[in-house]
């Protein structure tokens, strides 16, 4: 694809220490088209040299409210996330079949706590291997494509692997998804409060919880939140199984991947059991929650 004196140029630039930027502006490629190139060489290093540290960046975090208006007495939500597309392990055909379960249960909205895209990590040698797509246009397009389509909306907040992008190329991959999908609402990265009606709903991924800081339980989380302020409901996710407990009067939803155990998840001694939750909510006249039950879904393979 790429011709020896473009391979030659590019490990001049490198040499020079040369930033992402410039070697894209010196080449006259866009910075998909060095980011294949760099794929090709198959060199863990070059991604270290150009990158460095900066898996510490992410996307601001929008802390307003998104409000939607559903005037019905009773609403119908599916939670879920970690699809993580282009994943060698990604499960399409179980997801269809998931999204397939919730259309015929006339569900009205799908809440996805990211993790959407399996992204690229160049930190991991030979990560690119366990991907079917590994360029920035080429995981838009496959989750374009090959994402269920929805006769409702599909929300989702991005998750620490979406947000690789967004640490390589300063792109958020979910919005332009979003521009490509009108079935899909991107919400912004790592977490957002929804508010239907009387419910309010922290979604939110669950690698960083509190004020930019890793590690911090959902307990935790909670007891930062004033206890008047604290939502009706969190969804979350990340670490790949389902759970359900009620915390401090918050319901707490943790829903489990769908897609198949990667050799990383194997390697911690983890399983991978697919499932996600139907959440029914009943709301009183004045639109304030009178009732809410749920039940789980298995995945089967």
């Amino acid at each position: 694809m790429f011709s020896k004196e473009l391979y030659s140029k590019f490990r001049y630039l490198l040499s020079k220490n040369r930033n992402f930027n410039e070697i894209c502006s010196e080449l006259g490629l866009s910075d998909n088209e060095v980011m294949l190139l760099i794929n090709s060489l198959k060199d863990n290093s070059i991604y270290i040299k150009l990158f460095g540290d900066v898996f510490e960046k992410r996307p601001s975090i929008d802390e307003t409210t998104y409000h939607i208006s559903l005037n019905k007495e009773h609403i119908r939500l599916a939670l879920l996330g970690d699809t993580h597309l282009c994943s060698k392990n990604d499960t399409i055909d179980l997801l269809t079949d998931t999204y397939y379960t919730i259309e015929e249960k006339n569900t009205d909205l799908v809440l996805h706590c990211g993790d959407f895209f399996d992204g690229l990590y160049p930190n991991i040698e030979d990560y690119y291997k366990c991907l079917r797509v590994s360029s920035y246009e080429g995981q838009l397009e496959y989750g374009t494509i090959y994402y269920p389509s929805y006769s409702n909306k599909t929300l989702v907040v991005s998750g620490n692997h979406d947000d690789y992008w967004y640490q390589l190329l300063h792109k958020e991959i979910l919005s332009d998804l979003s521009k490509k999908r009108e079935d899909i609402i991107y919400l912004g990265p790592n977490r957002r409060r929804i508010a239907i009606n009387g419910l309010t709903i922290d979604l939110l991924h669950g690698d960083i919880l509190q004020n930019g800081k890793k590690n911090f339980t959902i307990g935790m989380y909670i007891r930062n939140i004033d206890e008047e302020k604290r939502p009706v409901i969190i969804h979350h996710g990340h670490t790949h199984y389902g759970s359900y407990n009620n915390i401090y009067g918050v319901r707490c939803y943790r829903t489990a991947a769908i897609m198949h155990a990667s050799p990383y998840i194997l390697s911690k001694g983890y399983k991978n059991p697919m499932s996600f939750y139907f959440v029914d909510i009943d709301f009183d006249d004045n639109g304030k929650v009178k009732k809410i039950k749920h039940r789980k879904e298995c995945v089967y393979k």
